[in-house]
């Protein structure tokens, strides 16, 4: 009873509009600006010295920005959450700013300025992992699920406007040679992109900007800060839970109630039904077995070295020698596929591991046929012909699609029957598995001959 008075009372009408509005628009600024980087990869390529390996740097230099939630982690006791979250915002938005004019700045042959602004935004948007959500589970749970929402569109969004900015026809043509699909399209065209890199960038900073004002109204409105609930957290939530579904961060999906209970029937070994952890994770409780528990993280390290590592860092030479719509077309369906992904992954909650197995083969079919077209560059299979482009597309879709659907379904299982020490495991699989894949094809990318630009 005490507790149901200590509740506030569901906020007025204009409140509730604006408390869901400015949480949605909070939640963009989670990764639009990483998001934003990799979206223009295809403009930024042939106009930086790095040129193909460009790729490979950026994903190094995410992987070395998560120092900053590991700073924050172990200073967080010592740090006022909403001072932290105005920091990073403010962080994000100078180092954005200062990008709009750098970007193309070169030392000793080297585009340093992009380099460093990237690492910068990189360690803003790995924090917000760490940082943003402890700060929403002070709200009712209804403006989580909007903070989710808002972290969902901070790819989409990227990605939309990168498909209204178009390709550059003229750099097309000066990067994939005579014989490509890009070239046979545009041959004899120097059309630009709608609009400038600059713009792009601009715009970027525009949305964080008012992802910061979203934020400052959440926090210090007075009207909405009477609603927070005073010691809310996510463990004391007894509604249907919410879950990261992405680890590229890029969108929460809705878990169903069902999934956090451990059902009392006995054991199914083909599933994640009785998926749980013990405080070792080699050694498996009466919940799973220990192949099973090994199986699923062995999974899920696989997917994050591919997803966060290799194929990142061969997304232009398995693309760009089909021209640079193909590649511009692969880049953003692939980012706007991963939060599209996550949701179908809440609405279709599959269980069974073997189901899972079978998703994640289908993956790697994918991802073998994208490492094929990266060693072949410059000249992969079918180069210069529709097919050809197509089927680079489609494979970047497919596998971003049943991977990021893999990971959220992993997330869930292990979620629901070891909570917080069983993604514990899962998060340490994650980023062992992105820094070996990140840290192996930088090396192989800029220290070997392996992979061939035109």
């Amino acid at each position: 009873m005490a507790e149901a008075e200590a509740r506030p009372a569901e906020p007025a009408g204009w409140a509730k509009a604006l408390m869901s509005v400015c949480s949605l628009m909070f939640g963009v600024s989670a990764w639009v600006s990483i998001n934003g980087l990799w979206v223009q990869m295809p403009l930024l390529v042939p106009r930086l010295p790095e040129g193909w390996n460009l790729g490979s740097i950026l994903v190094i230099v995410i992987q070395v920005a998560n120092l900053g939630p590991l700073a924050y982690t172990l200073a967080r006791k010592r740090v006022q959450v909403k001072a932290a979250v105005h920091a990073t915002l403010f962080v994000g938005l100078t180092a954005g700013v200062l990008l709009v004019f750098l970007w193309q700045e070169t030392v000793a042959g080297h585009s340093v300025a992009f380099i460093a602004l990237a690492f910068f935004l990189s360690m803003v948007d790995c924090t917000s992992s760490v940082l943003y959500m402890p700060f929403m589970a002070r709200y009712p749970q209804q403006f989580l699920f909007w903070y989710m929402v808002g972290e969902g569109l901070s790819g989409l969004v990227p990605a939309g406007l990168a498909l209204a900015q178009g390709v550059d026809k003229k750099a097309d043509n000066e990067t994939t040679g005579n014989g490509t699909y890009g070239n046979a399209t545009h041959a004899g065209g120097s059309v630009g992109p709608r609009f400038s890199i600059e713009v792009f960038l601009s715009l970027l900073c525009v949305i964080v900007a008012i992802s910061w004002a979203a934020f400052s109204v959440l926090a210090h409105l007075p009207a909405l800060v009477a609603y927070q609930i005073p010691g809310q957290t996510l463990k004391k939530k007894k509604e249907p839970s919410l879950k990261y579904g992405s680890n590229d961060n890029r969108g929460y999906v809705p878990e169903d109630e069902t999934d956090h209970a451990v059902p009392q029937v006995p054991e199914q070994p083909n599933g994640l039904e009785r998926a749980g952890p013990s405080d070792d994770p080699g050694k498996a409780d009466d919940l799973m077995k220990r192949w099973q528990w090994n199986l699923a993280l062995a999974m899920q390290s696989t997917i994050a070295a591919l997803s966060n590592g290799v194929l990142l860092a061969v997304q232009t030479y398995s693309s760009l020698p089909y021209g640079q719509l193909p590649y511009h077309l692969a880049t953003n369906l692939a980012t706007i596929a991963n939060p599209l992904s996550c949701a179908v992954a809440g609405l279709l909650p599959v269980r069974s591991l073997w189901a899972l197995v079978l998703f994640t083969l289908g993956g790697l079919v994918s991802a073998g046929y994208i490492l094929f077209l990266a060693v072949e560059s410059p000249e992969p299979i079918l180069v210069g012909t529709v097919t050809g482009a197509a089927l680079m597309v489609f494979a970047w879709v497919a596998f971003v699609s049943l991977m990021t659907f893999v990971k959220s379904r992993l997330a869930a299982g292990m979620m629901s029957h070891g909570g917080a020490r069983s993604l514990l495991w899962y998060g340490v699989a994650t980023q062992g598995g992105s820094f070996v894949g990140a840290l192996t094809m930088f090396f192989v990318t800029n220290y070997t001959h392996v992979f061939k630009s035109a």
